[in-house]
């Protein structure tokens, strides 16, 4: 904090629209940010980054963004966003770097992207990012698996995309809409997660099961609750698959699949323009 106190006031001054960035934590260590919080960090800096690894994406996540939220509110610095500064998995068993040791393969990879970014958006994480472009291979004596393209060739893996898919969708045009009500019912007892968007004035549904990716849960059946005036913006309903990026007509949403990826609703003409 003595370097920050420092070296912000000499940016601020010599770079005109400089954003400041503090934290970029390995995890989110509560009593780390609060220290620092406390010892003037929120008068320097216009956002506070995290790196979130952890196998399943959404363990314990929206606890932890509340309470980030909470800690600025108690330091008056509500003024300050999150961001989501780093995050990635790897596509195989044995990646240097973090989550190198579950049985991950480059579909499971491609599922835990779309969970990490989704749940980003769902708790309107102002920025959310992906760790990393290609596998870095050799890196410390092994190769970080985490690449959206193979380090070897440079071609694309699923995750490529099913990142691409997302990117697509969910850009300055689509935003965070909380609908009433939403809710997914029949799921037999499997924990899931969801959320409502809108793009172009009309909503989105994107909902998916909060399942131990290395398990490989079976698709079954759901029934997806939302109010009429929602379903009434949706004359022509799809559902667009981001794994595949395949668009399918739907007639209901009373006997819907339920992944342990992210599903996506919305009308047609959103899904496929």
């Amino acid at each position: 904090m003595k370097l920050v106190a420092q070296t912000a006031p000499i940016l601020r001054e010599r770079v005109p629209g400089v954003v400041l960035i503090g934290g970029a934590v390995a995890g989110i260590p509560m009593g780390y940010l609060e220290a620092c919080l406390e010892a003037g960090l929120a008068k320097h800096v216009d956002k506070i980054t995290y790196h979130p690894y952890r196998p399943t994406p959404e363990e314990g996540y929206e606890g932890q963004v509340k309470a980030m939220r909470k800690l600025l509110r108690d330091y008056d610095a509500e003024h300050i966003e999150l961001w989501q500064g780093e995050n990635g998995c790897p596509s195989k068993k044995g990646s240097s770097g973090a989550l190198g040791k579950q049985d991950w393969t480059e579909t499971r990879q491609a599922k835990w992207v779309t969970r990490r970014i989704l749940s980003d958006l769902r708790l309107e994480v102002e920025l959310t990012s992906y760790f990393l472009i290609v596998d870095l291979v050799g890196y410390r004596g092994r190769t970080n698996w985490k690449g959206l393209l193979r380090g070897a060739d440079y071609t694309p893996k699923p995750a490529y995309f099913a990142y691409q898919n997302l990117c697509a969708l969910f850009d300055a045009e689509t935003s965070r809409y909380k609908m009433t009500p939403f809710k997914v019912e029949g799921t037999g007892g499997v924990k899931t997660a969801a959320a409502g968007f809108k793009r172009h004035g009309k909503p989105l549904v994107a909902y998916w099961a909060v399942y131990n990716l290395m398990s490989d849960m079976r698709a079954r059946q759901v029934k997806i609750v939302i109010g009429e005036n929602d379903k009434a913006q949706m004359p022509q309903p799809a559902l667009l698959d981001p794994l595949t990026g395949q668009v399918y007509k739907i007639s209901t949403f009373e006997t819907l699949p339920l992944t342990d990826y992210p599903l996506i609703i919305a009308e047609e003409d959103l899904l496929t323009s």
